[in-house]
């Protein structure tokens, strides 16, 4: 081998050795990109069937199972019944594993939709809005962007709703319907 061969391995071995020292060193630059793209609904989807915690505002806490994700909401499984949560409203959540489905969203239906089956129902409910206020009654109609709640104490039968006061929370002021 000639001292020019030496000399181009001595190069070419460098040159492999800077490119993957390159390429690893840009590995956690991917990585955090990759992460910059995750958005909390496929990271809540991610967790389908897992417990996890979430904090509204007012200090308002609903713990359950991740049911259903869908176009800014989550539908939480607890021991009462069902929690329809939009996400807008959430100040912390605790359990999100580090599981994502992007782009799997399990339903693109707005919060509306789910809002519409608690209300067939006629189940108690309690909604909380996003200053914290809790309300007891039952859903007697969701629109395109509202909800309409009669005003019940929980333990009070949803036949007497036609008797009570009514309250109007638009969507955007939504922080969670819990049944039970």
């Amino acid at each position: 081998m000639s001292r020019w061969d030496e000399l181009f391995d001595d190069l070419e071995g460098r040159w492999a050795e800077a490119a993957r020292a390159e390429e690893l060193g840009s590995v956690p630059d991917r990585v955090r990109r990759d992460r910059a793209s995750i958005d909390l609904a496929a990271r809540l989807t991610g967790c389908l069937g897992q417990p996890v915690e979430v904090r509204l505002p007012g200090g308002v806490d609903v713990s359950g199972l991740v049911d259903e994700v869908g176009d800014g909401w989550v539908r939480l499984t607890e021991e009462g019944g069902a929690c329809v949560i939009r996400l807008a409203a959430v100040t912390t959540l605790v359990g999100l594993g580090r599981a994502v489905r992007p782009g799997t969203v399990a339903s693109r239906s707005p919060v509306a939709a789910a809002l519409r089956d608690l209300a067939r129902d006629r189940r108690p409910v309690r909604l909380s809005d996003v200053d914290g206020c809790v309300h007891e009654g039952v859903l007697m109609a969701v629109g395109a962007d509202h909800v309409d709640l009669a005003l019940l104490p929980v333990d009070v039968a949803p036949r007497r709703s036609s008797r009570a006061r009514v309250v109007t929370v638009p969507l955007a002021a939504l922080g969670s319907v819990r049944q039970g």
